[in-house]
């Protein structure tokens, strides 16, 4: 096959199906650019959700974290660091053995959670008579 002939064969077909491609991915990189601008971050101190009947209490591994979201600029200029609740749910831990759990955040209708930093969090039970004890071991 001759090589001129190889590109001008159907060449109304090949036009059109790179216009396609080019239409399709422009549309794709510029949505992806519209929803970065509109986010915000906000760090934000981890609580501890527990059954009402649980009197334990628990050390974390991190007490705060990022919480990055994703809404209209005038959702985000509205938006405080009160409005967001970071937690780890803790209802159903085990007796007396430390978890890795995944960080859980709560936010205002019309806002998306892009992402949480860190995604999990080690909890343990505290105990202060076993972190005493073990104070005056090392520590005499």
């Amino acid at each position: 096959m001759d090589f001129r002939a190889l590109f001008l064969n159907n060449l109304p077909w090949k036009i059109s199906a790179l216009a396609l491609a080019a239409f399709t991915w422009l549309s794709i990189h510029w949505k992806g650019l519209g929803e970065r601008s509109n986010e915000a971050s906000f760090s934000n101190e981890v609580r501890v959700l527990g059954a009402p009947t649980d009197t334990r209490t628990f050390h974390l591994g991190q007490t705060r974290a990022e919480v990055t979201v994703s809404a209209s600029p005038k959702d985000l200029a509205a938006l405080s660091p009160d409005d967001i609740q970071v937690f780890v749910n803790l209802s159903d831990a085990p007796p007396g053995l430390g978890v890795a759990r995944r960080l859980q955040a709560h936010v205002p209708e019309g806002i998306k959670i892009v992402r949480i930093t860190p995604s999990r969090i080690y909890v343990e039970p505290f105990n202060p008579l076993a972190d005493s004890l073990t104070n005056s071991i090392v520590n005499p």
